[in-house]
């Protein structure tokens, strides 16, 4: 199996670091001179001065044009997700332009030289067979190289997102389940049974919609907004039977955003990290805010800052959540604290 830093290396070969250029036009001359001196010796032994300088000097402006177009073209490929991973195609196009460019520098080489024939020279020949044969497995392997890095960064990326996504789900379990949540449900629900049978029915269902949904999003990635907030309203009530007229949530946002994608239980962790932290009373009311943005690319939480004297925060939910969405959309999540609020802006997928 290739290392790593072998596949490192051939794939730094088709940039433009000044470094690799400097490695590549050396390698690539070097072939060129070889080539055409062993090509030389071997049509005619008794040569002794070797090839003239201007043949040496074409063939290194040759086999290096050749590779250097080459390379701006397996760049190209590489921004264009549809060509990027399509080994024939790149093996097609650096056939035919290497081909094209040899042409070119064919006719170049017999203005030189003076010569109509120079391709059916034996030199010339054996130059051509030989030296575009070994340029074009260069070449070749190089594209492989980079498409061998793209899988395995890719496979390291869904690994990476695998553990986040496990992660996340362990603490949103973990968060939902544990005693202390269940014991202030269950006590609010025991107190409305007695003096409130309806509102315990209702209490009843949103309790049951928070779990239902934390289940049946656990093996996905994302979930539409409109899902969320669905959930989030049953998640919310859950909380206002608790806390009262000390939580006000309100939420604003677009009808036409409510297709596009966020990761499961971001705006549960969001609300549970405002309530997590603040006051929440009828003289300290905790606000919260959930809207879009004019662009419609980002959501918006925003909250008023009371803090709680004593919590105990590892602030492992929002390195979850940051690492996510950079897995999941190369995208960040952005949080700012002014000392009056605390607003996170999450992208939308």
């Amino acid at each position: 199996m290739i290392e790593n830093q072998s596949i490192e290396f051939f794939v730094n070969m088709g940039t433009y670091n000044p470094r690799y250029i400097s490695i590549r036009i050396l390698i690539t001359s070097v072939l060129a001179m070889f080539l055409i001196f062993i090509a030389d010796k071997l049509i005619n032994p008794i040569n002794v001065y070797g090839p003239l300088l201007a043949g040496y000097i074409i063939a290194i402006i040759g086999f290096n044009c050749i590779t250097e177009v080459n390379i701006f073209l397996i760049n190209v490929f590489k921004s264009s997700e549809r060509y990027n991973k399509n080994i024939y195609v790149h093996m097609l196009v650096m056939f035919l332009i290497t081909i094209l460019v040899t042409f070119i520098f064919i006719k170049i080489a017999e203005i030189i030289f003076g010569s109509n024939n120079l391709l059916q020279h034996e030199v010339t020949q054996m130059i051509l067979i030989l030296g575009l044969l070994i340029l074009l497995i260069y070449l070749l392997i190089i594209v492989l190289s980079g498409i061998t890095k793209g899988w395995i960064e890719s496979k390291k990326e869904l690994s990476d997102l695998k553990q986040a996504k496990l992660l996340s789900d362990y603490n949103s379990l973990k968060d939902r389940l544990n005693p202390h949540f269940l014991f202030n449900n269950l006590s609010v629900l025991k107190s409305l049974i007695r003096y409130s049978p309806k509102d315990a029915e209702t209490f009843t269902q949103n309790f049951t919609n928070v779990y239902r949904y934390v289940l049946n999003s656990h093996e996905k990635y994302t979930v539409t907004l409109e899902n969320e907030l669905e959930f989030l309203n049953s998640y919310i009530a859950l909380h206002k039977e608790r806390i009262g007229e000390g939580l006000e949530v309100s939420i604003n946002i677009k009808e036409d955003l409510l297709k596009n994608e966020i990761p499961p239980m971001t705006l549960q962790l969001l609300l549970e990290n405002a309530i997590k932290h603040n006051i929440a009373s009828k003289t300290q009311k905790l606000k919260i805010e959930i809207e879009s943005d004019f662009s419609g690319s980002f959501l918006t939480v925003k909250n008023n800052i009371h803090k709680k004297e004593t919590t105990y925060s590892t602030q492992t939910g929002l390195d979850t959540l940051k690492a996510q969405y950079l897995l999941i959309a190369n995208k960040p999540v952005i949080i700012t604290d002014d000392g009056d609020f605390f607003t996170v802006k999450i992208p939308l997928l």
